[in-house]
């Protein structure tokens, strides 16, 4: 678990919402208004392994799911982040 912690924490500061697990991949949460398909799309075209979680049971369409290896966590989470900017540069 010590290995999700600093990612975990960019995760936060970014405005994402990571749901703790020590498993190799990890929930997470996105920001009110973004949707997650769009996001997904754009991870999996920059080589994240992600899927969204929309039209699961008991997630709501803000949620998806990463696989990190724990090597490449804190690569992943500046992957996110800069889809997220991007997202949120999108929608201005």
């Amino acid at each position: 678990m010590s290995g999700r912690v600093r990612p975990s924490e960019e995760l936060l500061r970014i405005g994402l919402r990571p749901v703790p697990s020590e498993a190799n991949f990890m929930i997470v949460g996105l920001p009110e208004g973004v949707d997650s398909d769009g996001f997904t799309e754009e991870l999996v075209s920059r080589g994240v392994i992600v899927r969204s979680l929309k039209g699961l049971a008991g997630f709501s369409v803000e949620f998806f799911r990463v696989t990190v290896a724990p090597e490449r966590r804190i690569e992943y989470s500046s992957r996110l982040a800069r889809v997220l900017q991007g997202q949120r540069s999108a929608e201005r």
